[in-house]
């Protein structure tokens, strides 16, 4: 989705148009957001949030009654 808009608000800033604004704000709102997951652990908590830390998942460590370590493939 975050292509998507990229792709489309560099294209109208290409061509000048005047909506470019409205295709480029959200992309940098939603890349800024959406950055990338974090996960952090400790003692008391697990902690998962994206970007900048504004959308956060905290859990606490006494919630979990068994953890399995995973590893998922990209196809």
């Amino acid at each position: 989705m975050l292509i998507v808009f990229w792709s489309l608000a560099l294209i109208l800033m290409r061509l000048k148009s005047a909506v470019s604004p409205a295709f480029f704000l959200p992309a940098v709102i939603l890349t800024t957001l959406f950055w990338g997951l974090t996960v952090e652990v400790n003692k008391k908590e697990i902690r998962l949030y994206f970007g900048l830390g504004l959308i956060a998942a905290p859990s606490a460590v006494k919630e979990f009654a068994q953890v399995t370590q995973v590893r998922n493939r990209w196809q």
